[in-house]
Formats: C-alpha cells, structure tokens, sequence
C-alpha cells in the first residue's frame, strides 16, 4: 500500500467523523429509525400499550455526532424499563382500572393464573407491590448491536 492510499484513506476518515458530515448523518438517521422501531415493537410485544402515551414517546435526536433514542416525557418509561415499588394508592388505583376495563373489554385472562415471575404486577400481603422490569429499550440496543457496528463501521471503514 503506497503512502498515498493511506493519506486518502486518512482523509475520508475525517470526513466521516466531520459532525456534519452527510454520510454520518444518515448513518445515525438510519440507525435512530431502527432502534425507535424495534423499541415500539417491543412496548406492543410486552403489551404495554394503553392510551398509547409511551408508545408514542419513543423519539430519536442527532446532535452532531450524538445520536439519543429513548422515551421522553413519560414519567412511567423508568418503571416499565428497570421495575420498582408500588405504593398502597398505585396498586389501589390499578386494581380499580382493571374493574373498569373489564367492563369495557374483554381482559386478558393470563394474568390471574400466571407465575409470580411472569406477572406484571406482584402485590404484597400488606398492600404494596411491585412492578417487575420490562425493559424496551435496553432489549432493542442488545438486539440490534449488530446492525450499529455495521452501519457506523460502513462510516468510518470506506
């Protein structure tokens, strides 16, 4: 390999990591779609869709070089992500809406007679309960590590 081809290949190089380098940008556009995507199917996959408040929050942003994907502005995206602690209101407040859905639709059975570890909601004998993990985002990255490499690495490596 001359000397030549390598200045090039230098060159190229720092045109690709250039924030505002058209081929990054469309890398990270690219990859944005695929993640916001795979983490809807995910929310949908886990039946965690209600008013559709979380579905919809999942947005991708690309400041130069930075690419953040994630659910914005929902307060609950935490607990359905890494689970947590109900209090006596919260498990109050989700047994009643489950009544008043009942009677609007039909509820998924599955719940009542599931395994502990497979329930959404596990309720103490004093009242309280908690939510167990059901990560969106987390699995979506793990999932689609392989297509990121790829994508950036068509970038960075011409």
């Amino acid at each position: 390999m001359s000397i030549y081809t390598v200045i090039e290949k230098i060159k190229v190089m720092r045109q690709a990591t250039d924030p505002s380098s058209p081929e990054l940008k469309k890398a990270l556009t690219r990859i944005g779609g695929v993640l916001q995507g795979t983490m809807r199917m995910n929310i949908v996959r886990m039946k965690a869709v209600d008013n559709g408040g979380l579905l919809n929050s999942i947005q991708y942003q690309i400041d130069d070089q930075t690419l953040s994907v994630g659910s914005y502005g929902i307060p609950y995206a935490a607990r359905n992500e890494y689970g947590g602690p109900m209090t006596h209101r919260q498990v109050a407040a989700m047994f009643y809406y489950m009544r008043q859905a009942s009677k609007l639709t039909s509820v998924d059975k599955s719940q009542k007679n599931a395994a502990p570890e497979d329930r959404v909601v596990t309720v103490n004998p004093d009242g309280t309960g908690r939510w167990r993990p059901r990560p969106f985002i987390g699995n979506a990255l793990k999932n689609k590590r392989d297509f990121v490499i790829r994508t950036l690495r068509k970038v960075y490596e011409p």
